[in-house]
Protein backbone atom coordinates (compact mmCIF):
# COMPACT_ATOMS: atom_id res chain seq x y z
CA UNK A 1 0.00 0.00 0.00
CA UNK A 2 1.20 3.27 -0.88
CA UNK A 3 1.89 6.41 1.46
CA UNK A 4 -0.50 8.89 -0.08
CA UNK A 5 -3.31 5.43 0.47
CA UNK A 6 -1.93 5.32 4.15
CA UNK A 7 -2.25 8.92 5.09
CA UNK A 8 -5.85 8.61 3.07
CA UNK A 9 -7.24 5.79 5.58
CA UNK A 10 -5.50 8.02 8.30
CA UNK A 11 -7.75 11.02 7.61
CA UNK A 12 -10.65 8.88 6.87
CA UNK A 13 -10.20 7.44 10.53
CA UNK A 14 -9.70 10.44 12.15
CA UNK A 15 -12.75 12.22 10.53
CA UNK A 16 -15.11 9.41 11.30
CA UNK A 17 -13.65 9.24 15.06
CA UNK A 18 -14.35 12.83 15.10
CA UNK A 19 -18.20 12.30 13.49
CA UNK A 20 -16.86 14.70 10.84
CA UNK A 21 -18.05 14.45 7.17
CA UNK A 22 -16.39 14.89 4.39
CA UNK A 23 -18.66 18.28 3.43
CA UNK A 24 -18.05 19.39 6.91
CA UNK A 25 -14.58 18.59 6.68
CA UNK A 26 -14.09 20.57 3.38
CA UNK A 27 -15.53 23.24 4.63
CA UNK A 28 -13.09 23.23 7.56
CA UNK A 29 -10.37 23.27 5.69
CA UNK A 30 -11.57 25.34 2.65
CA UNK A 31 -10.79 21.94 0.69
CA UNK A 32 -13.68 20.51 -1.79
CA UNK A 33 -15.28 17.57 -1.16
CA UNK A 34 -13.88 15.57 -4.55
CA UNK A 35 -10.03 16.66 -3.15
CA UNK A 36 -11.40 15.03 0.59
CA UNK A 37 -12.66 11.99 -1.13
CA UNK A 38 -9.44 11.44 -3.33
CA UNK A 39 -6.87 11.81 -0.40
CA UNK A 40 -9.01 9.58 1.85
CA UNK A 41 -8.80 7.03 -1.42
CA UNK A 42 -5.47 7.39 -2.02
CA UNK A 43 -5.67 8.86 -5.43
CA UNK A 44 -4.84 12.36 -4.60
CA UNK A 45 -1.49 13.12 -2.13
CA UNK A 46 -2.31 15.86 -0.06
CA UNK A 47 0.06 19.29 0.04
CA UNK A 48 1.83 19.85 3.26
CA UNK A 49 -0.21 22.92 3.22
CA UNK A 50 -3.16 20.72 3.19
CA UNK A 51 -2.10 18.11 5.94
CA UNK A 52 -1.64 21.16 7.67
CA UNK A 53 -4.88 22.56 7.31
CA UNK A 54 -6.20 19.21 8.17
CA UNK A 55 -4.10 19.05 11.51
CA UNK A 56 -5.60 22.89 12.19
CA UNK A 57 -9.00 21.74 12.07
CA UNK A 58 -8.62 18.15 14.08
CA UNK A 59 -6.41 20.15 16.55
CA UNK A 60 -3.76 17.45 16.12
CA UNK A 61 0.11 17.37 14.73
CA UNK A 62 0.36 16.63 11.32
CA UNK A 63 2.78 13.73 11.89
CA UNK A 64 -1.20 12.10 13.19
CA UNK A 65 -1.88 11.21 9.70
CA UNK A 66 1.51 8.86 8.96
CA UNK A 67 1.28 7.21 12.82
CA UNK A 68 2.20 3.82 11.74
CA UNK A 69 2.39 4.89 8.07
CA UNK A 70 5.43 2.37 7.38
CA UNK A 71 4.70 -0.98 8.87
CA UNK A 72 4.18 -3.42 6.16
CA UNK A 73 0.30 -5.74 6.36
CA UNK A 74 -1.71 -4.07 4.62
CA UNK A 75 -4.64 -5.74 5.65
CA UNK A 76 -4.53 -4.49 9.47
CA UNK A 77 -4.21 -0.38 8.23
CA UNK A 78 -7.30 0.48 8.64
CA UNK A 79 -7.78 -1.25 12.16
CA UNK A 80 -4.51 0.61 13.51
CA UNK A 81 -5.84 3.72 11.55
CA UNK A 82 -8.49 3.48 13.95
CA UNK A 83 -7.05 3.00 16.84
CA UNK A 84 -4.45 5.71 16.40
CA UNK A 85 -7.60 7.92 15.93
CA UNK A 86 -9.63 7.52 18.76
CA UNK A 87 -6.33 7.33 20.99
CA UNK A 88 -6.33 11.07 20.35
CA UNK A 89 -9.23 11.87 22.17
CA UNK A 90 -8.56 9.73 25.37
CA UNK A 91 -7.42 11.01 28.92
CA UNK A 92 -3.75 10.42 29.79
CA UNK A 93 -5.02 7.97 32.11
CA UNK A 94 -7.03 6.05 29.34
CA UNK A 95 -4.41 5.99 27.32
CA UNK A 96 -1.98 4.56 29.52
CA UNK A 97 -4.60 1.98 29.98
CA UNK A 98 -4.84 1.25 26.72
CA UNK A 99 -1.32 0.83 25.85
CA UNK A 100 -0.87 -1.45 28.25
CA UNK A 101 -3.79 -3.56 27.20
CA UNK A 102 -2.16 -3.31 23.76
CA UNK A 103 1.00 -4.28 25.11
CA UNK A 104 0.19 -7.46 26.95
CA UNK A 105 -1.87 -8.35 24.12
CA UNK A 106 1.03 -8.61 21.77
CA UNK A 107 3.16 -10.21 24.42
CA UNK A 108 0.61 -13.30 24.53
CA UNK A 109 1.08 -13.81 21.05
Amino acid sequence: MSLKARIGLHLRAIRNARGVTQEQLAGMTDRSVDAISAIERGVMAPSIETLERFAEAFSLPVTAFFVGATHKPDGRDAIIATIVANAYDLSDRDLEVAAAQITALARSK
